[in-house]
């Protein structure tokens, strides 16, 4: 666990991140596929252990999902989740949600809030095996997007 939360820490391609600042951390990824939109460009990035999916939109890092690739020890501790939502922090505070009627209890939500909006929200859910992080900006685009049936994700060039 040491060892996990130490790389943790060197998970530092961080919401706001162009493509070339998270490849300088991560390295190239694994895949490359056009988004729903000519604005958003998906990668799946294999660094340390994780999987670390990351969605740009307009050329920076606005969604950001981590999983770990070793299925026998799929789940996050409270401290991973701690030193991922660190890394992704803005430079602001992390605050924890309270659970709704909505929620499972075994849900766990944060957001990052300024006085006039949430910039950004993360979730993860029991067992604790993805953490995913996404900016009001993402989440308002995917909100606003119906998805036609059947479509599938075009690859583009790495």
């Amino acid at each position: 666990m040491l060892i996990a939360l130490l790389f943790a820490g060197h998970l530092q391609a961080n919401l706001g991140d162009t493509r070339a600042e998270a490849e300088a951390k991560y390295g190239k990824p694994a895949t490359v596929e056009k988004g729903r939109t000519d604005k958003e460009v998906k990668c799946l990035y294999s660094h340390g252990g994780y999987k670390i999916t990351v969605k740009y939109l307009d050329g920076k890092s606005h969604f950001e999902e981590y999983t770990k690739e070793d299925l026998t020890n799929f789940a996050f501790t409270d401290d991973e989740i701690q030193t991922l939502l660190k890394a992704n922090c803005l430079g602001l505070v992390w605050n924890r949600l309270r659970s709704t009627e909505k929620e499972s209890m075994f849900e766990k939500n944060w957001e990052l809030a300024t006085p006039d909006k949430t910039v950004a929200a993360a979730s993860t859910k029991h067992p604790y095996s993805k953490l995913t992080i996404a900016t009001s900006e993402y989440i308002h685009y995917n909100s606003g997007y119906e998805r036609i049936p059947n479509e599938k994700a075009e690859p583009v060039e790495p």
